[in-house]
Formats: structure tokens, C-alpha cells, sequence
């Protein structure tokens, strides 16, 4: 079948990556892989049986030059037959797949991406759940099995790029705030020898045996909650309904949280009676292999390795294996035991109205990253999430669907609620367009169960760093916050125009920054996601209603011009070096003036 000229995406950029070469049919690489493909396969029949070339295509991402010589003397490789035979099929005209500009290769490939950026979950998550009394061969099996279930149904129906699994903002929570309890209602660990108390106030009267059952309660009900409200597309309306100071603002302040709750499991942070944090043994050796860790991922991410979490995992546990007292695994593969579902009528019968906390804290984490990550990715692969997939309705009904089907999976299965996951964008800028993606990513996944022996021995200090890393990366979406930005906006004629839009946090206006500033804060200072959220959004309300009341003016500089442009009058990135200088100018009669 011949591809349409009206098949082919027009040529978009993110970032640098993913421009279309129109003068060269084969793709661009990106950061020196071709795995990029922005136009669709052509296949040229000029006759029957003799000679069939294919445009748009050429290798499969440095299998080797050999391979590429193989398949050009006999005139086709095996990849591009692939790619011939699927293109006009029906799973292709069901995954749109060449209508969005890609090809089965290249989904496998971005699926093959996304599960290796996502590994290390293999091994962090079930490390966060076993202070809470889950075996790590439990929360092992229900991650593999929710992961799995959940992008089989979100690729096949909503057929769009991203990953679905229990993540590490509500791991983290759901550590932190059900964490083993002895009778006296504390949880302590040893950080270098030293007794350290790591409790957290439940204010529900449960019993140690009762604690997994009624955690894994509470990650079901929030995950009801999402399938029920996702019904009827509730999540999506109140993504959109949520200032944008305040969406934009959670993940600095998810990113501040998984920070302090790395630093702490690293033993670099320990809890003082007298300031509340203090800085622990830097020199111990756990310690120091940690920050190892910290700094090899860092590089790797600087030079934009795909395998930046996995490796120093890898290197760090095995370092601890072999020199330091980390027991070894007993064994490379395992059989798998399905243990049996948790008794959840006993965590259901000790419900009250502290359990409104937690359950809504778990379901405000997955419906801001479900939606956030979602539409960001959908935005870079030039793939629209309200596009109508299977009975009608678009691709994000099905993807909240799924994560609330999922979190019930998940629940039943000694694991946490389902969210998209964050590195979803490493299929994406492979190229990812479809839901094959995920459906690829989940077969990967559960390819892996067997090897649980080896995962499961990993210990704390070598994937911990992962928290510490992903706070610095969520906190660096910051900036771009407040960042003028660009809309487009389709008219009713049906042309299509690009407007400028205020950025999504505005902190030359208080009324905004300092919500923006609550949610971030607060997360990590009161140790609750929910609790910031909420701070956040009281404060936004509370300053309009006061602002339409007593119709304050909008606190902003008084500057003619914008912020970006006095920054580069004065050579200065510092806003107090920048008033410093403005009031130089005042004093000299300068239009630049500040209240």
C-alpha cells in the first residue's frame, strides 16, 4: 500500500528532536540513534514477485553494518519485511500506526526504551513496600502483573505512547505513611548502627497483622475511586479545573518529597529530636556507595543514557554483594509463587474518617500524574490524547480506565495504585506512536518474573539513589513554569493559529506564587503529598476570594519590559542583583520602576 501525502505528520520539533529532513526520506537520529521516525513506510510494488523496495526505512538502530549489507543484497532485510507485512493490515489500521507516521519496528523499539528506563522499578518498588510488612517477592509479582494488565488494556483500547505501573510517588507514600508500627506505635531503623525513629502517626487504631491488609485496602478504594469518576470522565475535568499554579507546581514538590525520603532511606538524613533533621554519617560506607550511585546517574543522565538507573543499580549492589555484608541471591531463576489475595475485609471493617486522608492522597497523586505525564507525551509525540479511540471516546478515557483497573489488580496483588509512569518519555523520543508502545513494554515485563530471585536481593542503598535523582529531575521542571509560552488555538473557520498565553505560573503575581510556593514546601516540611496539595489549593481560594472582594490589585511589577528582557539589560539571573540595578535606574530617571 502506498502512503499519502496527507498521511504525513508535518515536521514538529521538541526540543531539537524529531525534525524532518525533507530532502532524505530516512529518519533523524536522535542523540545518535535513528530510532526517530516522522515519516510512514512506502512500499513500492513495481511487480509482482520481482522487486519490492521499501522507503522511509534503512537498518533497525545499529544492528550492525553487517546485517544492513545482508539485507540490501537480498534485496530486503527481515526488519523491513516485517514492516511491509504489517503496514495495511488490520492491527494497523486499528493502532494507526502508519496514519501517525511510524512503523511495528519502530514501536517495538520505543517499547523495548521505555522498558528500560523503567527497569529499575523492577527493584525499587518492591525495596519501598517492605517496611510495610509486604515480602518483596509479593509486591514483585503484583508490580509485573499490574504493569502488565494495565497496558495491555490501555494500548489495545486507548491505543497511546505511554506506560502504565505502580510508580514511586504513591510507593513512596504508601511506605512512608503505613510503615510497619510496633505497640508503641513507632518504626524504628538502624542507620549506622544507631537506632533511628522513623514512625508515622496512622490515627487509626489497627493491629501490626491488620497493617498490609488495610494499606492494600486503601490503595483499592483509591483505586475504585479513580475507575468510578473515570466512568464518566471526571479526572480530566478536574485536571483542567486545577489552577495551573498549583498543576504545575506538584511535581517540584512530589520532587522535593522523593528527595528527603532518598536522603533519609541513604541515611544521609537522619531525624533529630531537637531540629528535626540532621545530617548523619556521611563516612559510612553504605553511605558513601549511595552517593556513588547518586553521582554515577547523574552523569549518565547528562549524557543521556537510557540505562542511566539500571547501571549504577547494578554496579552499586554488586559492589555490595561482594565487599560489604549484603547477603548474595540464592539463585538466578525462581519459580513463581502466586500468593494468596490479601483478606481485605478486615482492613474494610477498621475504615473511619482518617482513612479519608490516605485515600484521597493516593488518588490526587495518580490523577495528577496520569493526566500530567499523559498529555505532556502525547503533546512531544504529536499524538492527540482526545483523538476517539475504541467506542468512541478518546485515548485519556481509556488510559484513566485502565489505571484505576489496574490499581484494583495492583491492591489484590500486594502492590500500590497505577499511575503513568515519568520515564514514558523515553518511548516517545524513540518513537513511540501507538499503543503498541505499551503493549510491548508490558510483555517485557512480565518476561522478567522468573529472574525475581536476583531482584529481590538487590538492598536499599543501591536503589535508593533513584529518589534522589528524580527530585532533581522534577524539580528542574520548575523554571520552565514561568516561562512565556505559546497556544494553539483553533478558530471556527478551522485554520489553526499560534497565540501567546501567560506562563503557567506567574510569580511576578503573589496571588499565584504563593500557592505555588505552599504546594511545593509543604509537601516535603509536612511530609504529606496530600497535605501540601491541599495547603496549596487553600491558599489559592482564600487570595482570590480576598482579591474579588476587597478588589486588591494584582501585585506585579511595574516594569516596561518583561522579565527575561531586564535580566538581559543588566547581564544578571538573580532578581535581587536585578533590583539592585532597577533602582539605580530610578534614581536616574528610568522608566524601569518597582513598587
Amino acid at each position: 500500500p502506498a502512503s499519502s501525502s496527507s498521511l504525513r505528520p508535518s515536521s514538529h520539533s521538541y526540543g531539537g528532536i524529531g525534525s524532518t529532513d525533507d530532502h532524505n526520506n530516512g529518519p533523524n537520529g536522535l542523540n545518535g540513534s535513528d530510532g526517530l521516525h516522522e515519516q510512514p513506510v512506502s512500499v513500492d510494488i513495481s511487480s509482482i514477485g520481482d522487486s519490492i523496495s521499501i522507503n522511509g526505512f534503512d537498518g533497525f538502530n545499529g544492528l550492525g553494518s553487517a546485517m544492513g549489507r545482508k539485507g540490501a543484497r537480498e534485496g530486503m532485510s527481515w526488519v523491513d519485511r516485517m514492516d511491509a507485512s504489517f503496514s495495511g493490515s488490520k492491527l494497523d489500521s486499528h493502532f494507526r500506526v502508519t496514519a501517525r507516521g511510524s512503523n511495528l519496528s519502530t514501536e517495538l523499539l520505543a517499547g523495548l526504551a521505555n522498558f528500560a528506563a523503567n527497569s529499575y522499578l523492577l527493584v525499587l518498588v518492591p525495596d519501598l513496600l517492605d517496611p510495610v510488612g509486604i515480602e518483596q517477592s509479593q509486591s514483585l509479582f503484583g508490580f509485573v502483573m499490574s504493569t502488565f494488565v494495565s497496558n495491555m488494556v490501555m494500548g489495545t483500547l486507548g491505543n497511546i505512547p505511554v506506560a502504565l505501573g505502580p510508580g514511586v510517588g504513591c510507593a513512596t507514600y504508601f511506605a512512608n505513611y503505613f510503615g510497619k508500627h510496633s505497640d508503641t506505635n513507632t518504626n524504628t531503623g538502624s542507620v549506622d548502627g544507631s537506632s533511628v525513629d522513623l514512625s508515622v502517626d496512622l490515627s487509626v487504631d489497627i493491629s501490626v497483622e491488620d497493617t498490609v491488609e488495610y494499606a492494600l485496602g486503601i490503595g483499592l478504594l483509591s483505586g475504585a475511586l479513580m475507575f468510578s469518576l473515570a466512568l464518566f470522565g471526571v479526572p480530566q475535568r478536574l485536571f483542567d479545573f486545577c489552577p495551573s499554579c498549583i498543576r504545575s507546581s506538584m511535581p517540584s514538590g512530589l520532587g522535593m518529597y522523593l528527595s528527603l525520603c532518598g536522603m533519609m532511606k541513604l541515611g544521609l538524613v537522619v531525624i533529630n529530636p531537637s531540629t528535626g533533621l540532621e545530617m548523619g554519617n556521611i563516612m559510612a560506607p553504605h553511605c558513601l556507595l549511595a552517593l556513588l550511585g547518586v553521582l554515577m546517574m547523574v552523569l549518565m543522565d547528562h549524557h543521556h543514557s537510557r540505562f542511566k538507573f539500571v547501571t549504577p543499580i547494578v554496579i552499586v549492589a554488586t559492589v555490595g554483594w561482594f565487599f560489604m555484608d549484603v547477603p548474595l541471591p540464592t539463585s538466578i531463576i525462581g519459580s513463581v509463587e502466586i500468593s494468596p489475595s490479601p483478606n481485605l475485609s478486615a482492613a474494610f471493617a477498621n475504615l473511619s474518617a482518617a482513612s479519608v486522608s490516605p485515600i484521597m492522597a493516593m488518588f490526587l497523586i495518580a490523577l495528577f500524574d496520569v493526566a500530567g505525564i499523559m498529555y505532556s507525551c502525547c503533546g512531544i509525540a504529536g499524538v492527540d490524547g482526545n483523538e476517539r479511540a475504541v467506542g468512541g471516546v478518546s485515548g485519556a478515557y481509556w488510559v484513566f480506565l485502565a489505571a484505576g483497573a489496574g490499581s484494583a489488580v495492583s491492591a489484590a496483588m500486594y502492590c500500590t495504585p497505577v499511575i503513568v509512569l515519568g520515564e514514558s518519555f523515553a518511548g516517545v523520543l524513540a518513537g513511540g506512536r501507538t499503543g503498541i508502545t505499551s503493549i510491548s513494554m508490558g510483555v517485557l515485563f512480565l518476561v522478567t518474573l522468573p529472574f525475581h530471585p536476583i531482584l529481590t536481593a538487590v538492598p536499599l542503598f543501591a536503589s535508593s539513589p533513584t529518589l534522589v535523582v528524580l527530585g532533581s529531575q522534577l524539580l528542574a521542571l520548575l523554571p520552565a513554569c514561568a516561562l512565556a509560552r505559546t497556544v494553539t488555538t483553533v478558530r471556527g473557520d478551522g485554520t489553526t493559529v499560534m497565540e501567546a498565553a501567560p506562563p503557567l505560573i506567574d510569580f511576578d503575581d503573589v496571588t499565584e506564587a504563593f500557592p505555588a510556593f505552599c504546594t511545593i514546601a509543604l509537601m516535603p516540611f509536612m511530609f504529606a503529598i496530600e497535605k501540601g496539595i491541599v495547603a496549596g489549593l487553600l491558599a489559592w481560594v482564600v487570595l482570590r476570594m480576598m482579591d474579588m472582594l476587597f478588589q486588591l490589585k494584582p501585585c506585579k511589577k511595574e516594569l516596561s519590559m518583561n522579565r527575561s528582557q531586564s535580566f538581559a539589560k543588566h547581564g544578571h539571573d538573580s532578581p535581587l542583583m536585578l533590583r539592585r540595578d532597577v533602582l539605580k535606574d530610578k534614581d536616574k530617571g528610568s522608566t524601569l520602576t518597582l513598587p
